[in-house]
């Protein structure tokens, strides 16, 4: 009887930490899913945003 309640024990320990490792792990890629488009987005708009100046390629000085 002992050795039954120690089986089951063990089950319950182990399927706690694996539901806190699968919701650990959830959050993780939700989490990931949201910061990478928005940072892919933030790129998109500061490239394809007006000009500063009229030159394309140059180094900025006190003259633009």
């Amino acid at each position: 009887m002992k050795e039954m309640q120690n089986i089951l024990q063990n089950y319950i320990l182990n399927h706690d930490k694996q539901r806190r490792y699968v919701s650990v792990l959830t959050a993780l890629s939700i989490l990931v899913s949201f910061i990478v488009p928005f940072s892919l987005m933030e790129n998109a708009e500061s490239k394809s945003g007006q000009l500063v100046c009229s030159a394309y390629e140059h180094t900025h000085s006190q003259d633009c």
